[in-house]
């Protein structure tokens, strides 16, 4: 139990929530072998292009009203390589270039996702429901939703962001797009009962309900197996077909782990990417060659092939985030290990090679969280708790 507390205390205070995605996934190599209550914020638009925050109704249907019938599913076991120990533990000090904060502190904000063509940055407030923009170059943050609490933003492209919502007959997923005349809305998925574990990416998003997990691809809903999720995270193949990377609920988190779901023309395939036990979950797609970064529950950090053949210990830390080539992962850790003392945002190979790089230095106290990168991979934005502001700063 000590260790579920810690967790848990780990989860609230980072903005890690069970219920929900924590990727923003991308495309595994085709060629793997396997297989929110705060005030209102005025909207000032800073130049003409900038849209405005009046949504349209959203329509009382969607594109698939009747689910495709679920596929056969296959259960395979892959061979998983013992995770290669961490060989090189240094710290070197290289603090990001010109750190100015993006937003003031009059709304704190607990997570913040870069948009995928780098213009925006959509960020969640701590303490009520909303999920804002703010312009990447600066301005006034814009209200996309006010009246939902959003547990992370979820960008399934570079105009649109996926967000959960509840009704009064269900619920339903709603994709909100940043168009020139203004943010408009539309609902991909509606749901009699509650929906969780939501995931989005490029033409693809995961959900789970009624005990099921559900796909919305090429405008239509299907059931793609009986099970149900804690987390989802889906990508698209180079070849493009759909993986998604799932944690199954379970009723002891000690023993979640991570699973993925390969929906081939010919069949569903799952298979296990760590085992029960080790406690890894939280999965979060590479950009490219199939590679997932995981997290457990006490606090270290893993990569892992798609296929299972290779497995790095990265150490001690949390929400690991993916550099756009793919070689590197900015997160939030300790140099204390696991203790909650501060945390700094880090930087480190992605097979734990040479020395880790400590990118900011908080007082004792302070925290950083939610690292993203831009596009380019040139910037890094970070949030820190305290104060709730958003900040962007230089890769050294």
């Amino acid at each position: 139990m000590p260790m579920l507390h810690a967790m848990l205390r780990r989860c609230a205070l980072a903005g890690v929530l069970l219920l929900t995605a924590c990727a923003q996934p991308a495309a595994p190599s085709a060629s793997s072998s396997m297989p929110a209550s705060v005030v209102p914020v005025t909207v000032t638009p800073t130049h003409a292009a900038r849209p405005t925050a009046t949504a349209v109704p959203v329509p009382a249907t969607h594109p698939s009203a009747t689910p495709v019938p679920t596929p056969t599913l296959a259960v395979v076991q892959v061979a998983l390589a013992p995770p290669t120990p961490l060989a090189d533990i240094t710290i070197v000090d290289r603090p990001l270039r010109g750190l100015r904060p993006l937003t003031d502190g009059r709304v704190k904000y607990r997570l913040a996702q870069w948009s995928p063509d780098g213009r925006w940055i959509a960020a969640t407030p701590q303490d009520g429901p909303g999920l804002d923009l703010i312009d990447a170059g600066g301005g006034a943050p814009l209200r996309v939703v006010s009246d939902t609490y959003v547990l992370e933003p979820l960008w399934a492209d570079a105009e649109t962001l996926i967000v959960p919502q509840t009704g009064a007959d269900g619920d339903a997923l709603v994709a909100y797009r940043i168009a020139a005349s203004g943010v408009v809305s539309a609902t991909l998925a509606s749901m009699p009962g509650p929906v969780h574990a939501v995931g989005a990416g490029p033409g693809l998003t995961s959900f789970s309900a009624d005990g099921g997990l559900y796909v919305v691809m090429n405008g239509g809903l299907q059931r793609v197996a009986e099970l149900d999720a804690l987390v989802t995270a889906p990508a698209l193949a180079e070849d493009g077909v759909p993986w998604i990377a799932l944690t199954p609920m379970v009723l002891d988190l000690e023993q979640v782990q991570t699973q993925v779901l390969r929906l081939a023309p010919t069949g569903a395939t799952l298979f296990s990417l760590s085992a029960a036990g080790e406690g890894l979950w939280l999965p979060r797609w590479a950009p490219r060659d199939g590679w997932l970064a995981l997290t457990s529950i006490e606090g270290r950090i893993v990569t892992v092939a798609s296929d299972g053949s290779a497995r790095h210990e990265l150490g001690p830390g949390d929400q690991p985030a993916w550099s756009p080539d793919g070689t590197r992962l900015a997160y939030v850790g300790t140099n204390a290990g696991t203790q909650w003392i501060s945390r700094d945002l880090y930087l480190v190979d992605r097979a734990g090679r040479g020395p880790r790089l400590r990118l900011t230095q908080v007082g004792e106290g302070e925290f950083i969280s939610s690292p993203s990168w831009s596009p380019d991979g040139a910037r890094l934005a970070l949030v820190e708790l305290d104060s709730g502001r958003i900040f962007v700063g230089e890769l050294p």
